[in-house]
Parts: structure tokens; sequence; C-alpha cells
């Protein structure tokens, strides 16, 4: 949570922008996607899907977010909730926009995490989402974490970022039709 925490929050500046009123959005642990949580407009009357102990505890005390949470085994490392009762509730639900954060973007490998128990979750509300936007620092760009939880052939897919991720990683995403968008904010 300490490490690119102004570029996180610029990055989370950018895709609050993309969102349009009563969307239906999921929220992975996170943390870009923590900083989004805390930055996400009551007035849009969005439907926030997570699994993350730290978004609801941001979330909660938005009244003008409806809040589903997934339940499931805590694990106290991540502060989430995983296992096969949360990929069976998240496989059950249809996102308009799904937010996930990364370890490693590679053109090649995909947008990856070193998270053992989290990729079945990622990997089943990217499949449920109509759009699917990676929230991810300069630094990840290039990376190849542990697994690999969203295939960069995915459309329609986004990643957002700040004015560090490496030019020729994004041209070779932006070839295989990934949209990129850099924080003006940074």
């Amino acid at each position: 949570m300490r490490s690119a925490v102004k570029e996180k929050l610029a990055i989370a500046k950018v895709a609050a922008g993309l969102l349009g009123d009563s969307e239906r959005i999921f929220l992975d642990c996170g943390t870009t996607c923590l900083q989004l949580a805390n930055i996400l407009s009551a007035s849009l009357g969005l439907t926030v899907f997570t699994y993350s102990l730290a978004n609801i505890a941001v979330l909660e005390g938005n009244k003008g977010i409806r809040l589903i949470a997934f339940g499931g085994e805590l694990d106290r490392k991540i502060s989430a909730f995983v296992g096969a009762a949360t990929e069976s509730a998240v496989g059950s639900c249809y996102f308009d926009m799904a937010f996930f954060g990364a370890t490693g973007i590679d053109p090649e490998s995909g947008v990856t995490d070193n998270s053992v128990v989290e990729g079945g979750i990622k990997r089943i509300a990217a499949a449920n989402a109509k759009k699917r936007v990676v929230l991810a620092d300069g630094s990840k760009f290039g990376k190849i974490a542990f697994r690999s939880f969203l295939d960069i052939g995915v459309t329609p897919l986004t990643i957002i970022t700040d004015s560090s991720a490496p030019e020729e990683v994004c041209d070779a995403l932006i070839e295989r039709k990934v949209e990129i968008l850099k924080s003006p904010y940074a």
C-alpha cells in the first residue's frame, strides 16, 4: 500500500472517469483498486461487487453505492475472501466493468500476479465482465509474475497506467488491441 501511492491515486482517478450511471462493477483486492474504492462517487448509483475486506470497509460508509460482498474463506494475508464459495458467487454475477490490479503485464504472458488463491476469482470475474480494466503503475510493465489471470487477446481490455510505463511495452500491447490510458494526474 505504501509503494507508488501518488501513481495509484492518479490511476484510480482515470478509472473513476470511465464509470457511468448505475453500472455494476467488480473490484479485486489490489491496492490500486482500493484507491478507486476510496474515490467512487455516490452520485453515480453504482453497484460494487468485491471480495476485499478493505474495499468493503471503505464502501460500507458510501450510502450512494450498493455494495455486494462475496464471502468465502478469509485469507488474512490478503485481507480477502477466497476459495470455492467465493469463486461460485463471483461466477453467478455479471459486471459492466471489472477492475484488477496486477503484479506484471507482458504482451505475451498476459496480466499476471503472485497470488495462488486469487487467480480463479480474477479469471471468473474477467470472463463475466463486458469490459476489463487493469490498474497498474509503470513498474509492472514488462514483468511476469507467478501466474496469468488475464490473456492480452481478451477484448475489450483497457490498462490504465502512469507516465513511467515503458513505451515499447505499451506499443506491443496496443498492437494486440489493448487500450492504454496514461494518467495525466501523476
